[in-house]
């Protein structure tokens, strides 16, 4: 019975010892999985994410885990023959370590999705997890704030960063993009305009809206036009992608102008010089602050949209382009009888007026009207001042010695140098809206 019962218990002893033998020489697989199913790489070429990879357990000696490309779509506007670069091949499991770590780096603009897969390896599984998908985010966008501006001194045009996504976008330094000129430009850099700080659009580190700065140096005729984009190598265009500066040197008059009346040194010159009162003047033009009209940057000078009820409707009758045709040098009689100051005034000639400035007659043309800014000295305001001096009335209302069918006639005797009332010009402020 003795003997019996040592013989069981050596078989038991050598089965248990044969079976820990097992479990050593032949330990279950580690398994690897990616952190994280998805991951997003920046719109910029050159950003860049980290991939992980992790292990259930510390691996004992140092190992390779392969990665495959599984799946990639991509529309790329670069120059780069793949829109990415792996830093390696492998994760790389150092001795004792459970995470391993490859980078994906942009290499070309555009969008799309790469799909990465692990691959098993000797003492390695591959998990529930062995694969990743990596989202190329589609281009950063850049916009201009308009889409056409006259250039008039020095000015800064504003640019705004944003995501694919329509989010705000910034860098973490501060950045200049190269500007880039376009071939539909005629002035000609450093001779009609140069750039102020450099050919560049400069953004401040953490700020999404930046500015390139142009200035001013001379008009030419047929070299008045820049049109400005920025490197489509690291940005897309947005919805102003390009910004077309008309390189005139005018003032600015792009707004919504709101009508304050004759303007006070213009009334005053018609009272003294033409006994011309301003119910006299009112036979003509009238309004109130309600009345107003919309200038917007056009090629070659302005969109005119009037929204006039008084009696300016009558001159100005519908919306029409009105194109620039130059300066004048203007002898300003309302400041000075004797030696007037000459001061600029800036022409346009809109393509349709009523010239006879009347609700029953009617001489519909171009008509040429002068601009110019004014700030009153009492009250710092500042005021357009429109100039209306192609017009030929046909009103015979009579107010003292003169109506003004009269003044018409006696000015078309003079043998006018351009148009008839040049210098009987009624001028009309306007302040912005």
């Amino acid at each position: 019975m003795k003997k019996k019962f040592f013989y069981l218990m050596a078989l038991v002893l050598t089965t248990v010892g044969f079976t820990a033998c097992n479990s050593d020489d032949e330990k279950d697989p580690v398994t690897v999985n990616f952190s994280q199913a998805k991951y997003t790489v920046e719109g910029n070429i050159g950003d860049k994410v980290v991939i992980t990879a992790t292990t259930t357990a510390p691996v004992e000696k140092a190992i390779k885990v392969a990665v495959g490309i599984n799946a990639m779509s991509f529309t790329s506007s670069g120059d780069a023959l793949l829109p990415y670069e792996l830093s390696a091949n492998t994760f790389d499991f150092a001795a004792g370590s459970s995470s391993a770590t490859i980078t994906v780096i942009r290499k070309a603009i555009g969008e799309g999705s790469l799909t990465l897969a692990l691959t098993a390896a000797d003492g390695v599984k591959v998990g529930t997890m062995g694969t990743a998908e990596i989202s190329f985010a589609g281009p950063n966008i850049y916009t201009f704030d308009t889409d056409a501006d006259i250039l008039t001194d020095t000015r800064e045009y504003k640019v705004t960063l944003e995501t694919a996504q329509g989010k705000p976008f910034s860098y973490a330094n501060d950045t200049e993009i190269p500007v880039i000129v376009g071939a539909k430009s005629t002035a000609v850099e450093g001779v009609n305009y140069e750039f102020v700080g450099g050919k560049v659009a400069k953004f401040q580190a953490g700020k999404s809206e930046g500015v390139v700065a142009v200035k001013f140096l001379k008009y030419e005729e047929g070299k008045d036009k820049l049109v400005l984009a920025l490197d489509k190598k690291t940005l897309h265009a947005g919805n102003f992608g390009t910004l077309t500066i008309f390189v005139t040197g005018t003032p600015n008059f792009a707004g919504e102008w709101q009508y304050d009346g004759i303007w006070k040194q213009n009334s005053e010159w018609w009272a003294n010089s033409w006994m011309v009162d301003d119910d006299a003047l009112a036979i003509l033009v009238d309004g109130t602050s309600a009345d107003s009209f919309k200038f917007e940057v056009a090629d070659g000078g302005y969109q005119f949209t009037p929204n006039f009820a008084g009696k300016l409707k009558n001159y100005f009758t519908k919306a029409v382009k009105a194109a620039y045709i130059g300066a004048r040098d203007e002898r300003m009689q309302e400041l000075a009888m004797m030696n007037p100051p000459i001061w600029q005034l800036f022409r346009y000639e809109f393509e349709e007026v009523n010239k006879n400035i009347s609700a029953t007659d009617s001489k519909a043309g171009k008509g040429r009207v002068g601009f110019f800014f004014t700030t009153d000295e009492d009250t710092n305001k500042e005021y357009l001042i429109m100039t209306i001096y192609d017009y030929e009335p046909t009103d015979a209302t009579a107010f003292g010695y003169y109506t003004w069918k009269d003044i018409y006639e006696m000015m078309a005797y003079s043998t006018p140098i351009e148009t008839v009332m040049e210098s009987a010009p009624i001028r009309i402020a306007f302040i912005r809206k």
